[in-house]
């Protein structure tokens, strides 16, 4: 699980330090503006830089640089437990003077405070699993992760667990209009908006299981609803359809473009719950495997009040399940209510961001059952809850 995170100049995160909370959920509350999202960009962008997605410049570009500084220099620190021993990745980004080109400057991987990889210059070092002696030395593109481009055998396994807890590491906006139905091949990891849903389905609905679960779930919450398949209508492309039950009728099929955008959130945030516990192909199941992180921007946007507090609660129960943990950034009422009344918020740790004169974002833990009288939600608007 992601046990820390130090950022400094990206964006609005200035010497930037927030260390989650170990429940499975942490809510991230707080006005627009004060760095929530930012988070979930920096932590998207070291996941796919580390794991070889994008090249630097790609992912660091010098928009991203503080805009009210002149400093050059990026830093990024993220510490990753293991059952109680702890990861720790660094990288450093540098930018011309001129802020037209950028490159790494060094890049760093520690288990338990020992080395596992070094990089700077253009030169990479490698530790075996004793951390006594280099393995190996090799020249790398300033450009490219050294951590990406390490493979993965018995020698790095360490390493190589590292890397793993960042590919089941998925960051997501939801948007429903742009979710599509169609198509073209299976793919493993949503995009950021889950504009790849259909290709996506495809991959994870391999899974029976997976799917099962999921069908299941879904007849509770879409009256009707029996089952999702795919139609072919061509040599690859294929559209996502749903067959729903009718009272003494044959059963009808719609394309997935007619479900409303409420529908289709409902049918992204249970799809995500229900494969969570899938392991990703080519994996070695006897092995210890990270779980999954899951952050989820404002996943309550577009579902009726009366549906976040069931998705809540299936929420938690599939994560005590699968060990898995989820960030989520929230400004609706049901949300914070449910997090913050200890009764039912018990795999909950909150947290208010705000940002000091709309300058540097700070954060700070939320002291639950706050006195006063009124429901948290209540005292969020008002501007009375405590850090």
């Amino acid at each position: 699980m992601l046990k820390r995170i130090y950022v400094d100049n990206f964006k609005c995160l200035v010497n930037f330090e927030w260390q989650p909370g170990s429940s499975y959920i942490n809510l991230m509350l707080g006005p627009n503006g004060s760095g929530k999202s930012t988070v979930f960009d920096c932590v998207e962008s070291i996941r796919a830089f580390a794991t070889g997605e994008a090249k630097i410049d790609a992912l660091f570009p010098s928009s991203t640089l503080t805009m009210w500084q002149k400093v050059s220099k990026q830093r990024f620190e993220i510490e990753w437990d293991r059952g109680g021993s702890v990861y720790r990745y660094e990288l450093e980004v540098e930018h011309s003077e001129k802020r037209t080109s950028n490159w790494v400057s060094h890049e760093r991987l520690y288990f338990e405070g020992k080395p596992l990889l070094e990089f700077k210059n253009g030169e990479a070092i490698l530790y075996g699993e004793n951390f006594s002696q280099p393995t190996g030395t090799y020249p790398i593109d300033t450009s490219f992760s050294a951590v990406s481009l390490v493979p993965d055998s018995g020698l790095y396994s360490l390493l190589t667990w590292f890397k793993v807890a960042l590919q089941r590491t998925i960051v997501l906006q939801i948007v429903p209009p742009m979710m599509d139905e169609s198509s073209i091949k299976v793919t493993a990891r949503p995009l950021r908006y889950f504009q790849n849903f259909a290709s996506w389905y495809r991959y994870v609905s391999q899974d029976q299981g997976v799917a099962f679960r999921l069908h299941q779930e879904l007849k509770d919450v879409i009256p009707g609803f029996s089952h999702f398949k795919f139609d072919r209508v061509g040599e690859e492309a294929t559209v996502l359809k749903a067959v729903f039950d009718q009272k003494g009728r044959s059963q009808a099929t719609v394309n997935f473009s007619s479900f409303s955008d409420g529908q289709r959130m409902l049918v992204a945030l249970y799809a995500l719950l229900h494969s969570l516990g899938a392991v990703p192909e080519g994996l070695d199941t006897s092995q210890d495997l990270p779980s999954g992180l899951l952050c989820l921007d404002e996943p309550d946007n577009f579902i009726a009040s009366r549906e976040i507090q069931p998705w809540l609660i299936a929420v938690q129960e599939e994560l005590r399940e699968t060990r898995a943990r989820l960030l989520m950034i929230s400004h609706h009422p049901e949300s914070i209510d449910y997090a913050l009344i200890p009764s039912t918020g018990e795999d909950f740790s909150s947290f208010w961001f705000s940002r000091e004169e709309n300058l540097h974002t700070r954060v700070q833990p939320i002291v639950p059952d706050q006195d006063g009288g009124l429901k948290p939600s209540e005292l969020a608007t008002r501007g009375w809850l405590r850090p």
